[in-house]
């Protein structure tokens, strides 16, 4: 999706939450490094808006990346895994991007066909 992402992920170290962290950070430098060094058509606006979110959070001096907070579930079950797996799939035909999920090439879902 283009303005959010899903994952299943398991952490070996038993630390989601410095996962997730460790990865937005890592993610949200590079992101921001292309933008800066790749021709980009929205260069300006965008930084001018990762900079203006910034501004509204002290955690951050330059740019505001990702918002603040995330929505982990632990995985407790194999249906519940598919059951959020088949969400994850799906997001890209509810928004009407695509009409099957295996479709979309930014999924795995073509992995599970």
């Amino acid at each position: 999706m283009s303005n959010h992402i899903h994952l299943i992920i398991q952490s070996t170290q038993n630390d989601l939450s410095g996962l997730i962290r460790d990865f937005k950070k890592f993610a949200a430098k590079e992101i921001l490094q292309l933008i800066k060094s790749e021709p980009e058509s929205r260069k300006e606006w965008m930084l001018d808006l990762f900079a203006k979110a910034a501004k509204t959070h002290n955690r951050n001096k330059e740019f505001q990346f990702w918002r603040y907070g995330n929505h982990p579930e632990e995985v407790y079950s194999n249906k519940f895994l598919w059951s959020k797996l088949d969400y994850i799939h799906l997001n890209p035909v509810r928004a009407g991007w695509v009409h099957k999920a295996s479709h979309y090439i930014y999924s795995s879902a073509s992995n599970y066909v």
